[in-house]
C-alpha cells in the first residue's frame, strides 16, 4: 500500500510542471485578475478554463461574481444556477445580488434572508455597500429585512476585529481577537487571525499556537496550515514545515501560496535549486509581492549570487526605505563580497530604523574588525553592551582593554 502511495506522489511530481502551465493556469491567472479588479480578462480566462473544465464550481462561482462586477446580472445568475447553494452560503448572497441586479426585488430579498440567518455572512456596511443594492435600498422590504437583530454579539465583535485589521489597527483588532476568544473557543477563524497579528509582530511561537488551535477545530484549513509551516520556518522547524507543505501540495498542486511556504523550507534545508524553482512559480503569479521578492534575493544570496542579491535588495529599499531588514540583507551580502565599507553604510541605516538590534550592532563590529578599524569595532561592541549582549562584553575585554 505504501508503495502504491510513493508511486502517485511520484506521478503528481512528474505531472505538476505541465499542471501549472497547462489550461489550470487560466484559472489561477483568472483569480489573479479579479484581486486586481480586472474583470473582463477575469472572465476571459475563465471561459477558458471553463471549455475544459466544466463543472468547477470554484471558477463557475468566480466567473459568476465577475459578472456582478461588470452588471452583467443575467449571465451571473446563469452560473450561479449550475452551483450547490447547500454547500455554500455565498451563493445566496450572489443570487441576491443577481436579482436585485434584474429587478427582481422579491427573490433578491428572499435570498439575502437566506444569507443573513446563517453565520457565516459578511459585515452588514459590506453588504449595504453592493451597488446591485442601491436601488432596493430605497424600498419596504429592505428596511424591513434589517428592523431585526440580523448579528449576534459574538459575530459583531469578530467583525470589528476584522474591520481593524482592514484598517491596519492591529492592536485594536487584537484585543476584540482576545474578548472573542475568551468566550468563544470554537473558531478556526479567529485563531487565524489572531496568529496572523502575532506573525506580523515576529512572535512565531505564539502565532504557531494560535494556528495548531485553529487546526485542531478545523483540520482541513488549508490556509491555517500552510500559516504554521511558516512559523516553522521562522522557528528553525524546516523539515517539519516541509513535510506540511508537502501535505498541502499533494492534496492540491495550484495552491499556489504554497510554493512560497515550501521556497522558505527548501532554501533552509540546502536545496537550492528547489528553492528556486519554488519561488520563482510564485512569482510567476504574484510578482509585485515584496515579501516573495525579498525570499528571492534571500535564496540568490545562499547560492552565492551575491551581486544579483545586492540588486534585488537595492530594488526592495527604494520601494520601502523604512525597513530595516532590507538593509541588513544587503549589509549581509556585502559582507559576503567583502565590500566592507558598503555593508557598514547600510547597517548604519538599518540602526537609524531600529536601534536596538544587538545583532546588527555585532556585525557592524565585525565589519569594521575586517578592515582594521579597532575603535570603531570597540564603539559598535560597546553599544552591544549596554543593551545585554554577553559576546560583546567579552570582545570588550579581549580586544578594546
Amino acid at each position: 500500500m505504501k508503495t502504491n502511495v510513493y508511486i502517485i506522489v511520484f506521478a503528481i511530481s512528474l505531472l505538476l510542471p505541465s499542471i501549472l502551465n497547462g489550461q489550470t493556469n487560466s484559472f489561477i491567472n483568472a483569480k489573479i485578475a479579479y484581486e486586481k479588479g480586472l474583470y473582463g480578462q477575469a472572465v476571459q480566462l475563465l471561459n477558458e478554463h471553463l471549455s475544459s473544465f466544466p463543472k468547477h464550481d470554484k471558477a463557475l462561482e468566480l466567473r459568476s461574481e465577475s459578472y456582478l462586477q461588470t452588471n452583467k446580472y443575467q449571465m451571473a445568475l446563469d452560473d450561479i444556477n449550475k452551483l450547490k447553494v447547500s454547500a455554500n452560503n455565498n451563493i445566496n448572497l450572489l443570487y441576491a445580488r443577481a436579482y436585485a441586479g434584474l429587478q427582481k426585488n422579491d427573490l433578491a430579498i428572499d435570498y439575502l434572508n437566506k444569507y443573513l440567518g446563517t453565520t457565516t455572512k459578511l459585515p452588514e456596511p459590506i453588504i449595504k455597500s453592493f451597488p446591485e443594492f442601491q436601488a432596493l435600498k430605497k424600498s419596504e422590504p429592505w428596511s424591513n429585512i434589517w428592523k431585526s437583530e440580523r448579528y449576534t454579539n459574538k459575530e459583531i465583535i469578530l467583525n470589528n476585529a476584522k474591520y481593524a485589521i482592514k484598517s491596519g489597527n492591529f492592536a485594536e483588532a487584537a484585543d476584540r481577537l482576545d474578548e472573542y476568544l475568551a468566550k468563544y473557543t470554537k473558531s478556526a477563524e479567529a485563531y487565524y487571525l489572531r496568529g496572523n497579528i502575532y506573525f506580523n509582530a515576529k512572535e512565531y511561537k505564539q502565532a504557531w499556537d494560535c494556528y495548531d488551535k485553529g487546526l485542531k477545530i478545523n483540520p482541513n484549513d488549508e490556509k491555517c496550515l500552510l500559516a504554521q509551516t511558516r512559523c516553522d520556518n521562522k522557528l528553525g522547524k524546516n523539515k517539519s514545515a516541509l513535510d506540511l507543505v508537502n501535505t498541502i501540495l499533494n492534496s492540491d498542486s495550484l495552491y499556489i501560496e504554497a510554493y512560497w511556504g515550501r521556497a522558505e523550507s527548501l532554501v533552509e534545508l540546502g536545496e537550492i535549486e528547489k528553492a528556486k524553482a519554488d519561488i520563482g512559480k510564485y512569482r510567476a503569479y504574484y510578482p509585485e509581492n515584496a515579501d516573495a521578492e525579498y525570499l528571492e534575493a534571500y535564496i540568490d544570496t545562499k547560492a552565492g549570487d551575491y551581486l544579483n542579491a545586492i540588486a534585488n535588495y537595492g530594488k526592495l529599499i527604494k520601494s520601502n526605505p523604512a525597513n530595516a531588514d532590507y538593509f541588513v540583507a544587503r549589509a549581509n551580502a556585502y559582507m559576503e563580497t567583502k565590500t566592507y565599507k558598503y555593508a557598514i553604510k547600510d547597517y548604519s541605516m538599518a540602526l537609524d530604523i531600529n536601534p536596538k538590534n544587538i545583532q546588527v550592532f555585532k556585525q557592524k563590529a565585525k565589519a569594521h574588525q575586517l578592515l582594521g578599524e579597532k575603535t570603531q569595532a570597540c564603539n559598535e561592541w560597546q553599544h552591544a553592551a549596554n543593551l545585554g549582549d554577553v559576546e560583546s562584553m567579552d570582545n570588550l575585554h579581549k580586544y578594546c582593554k
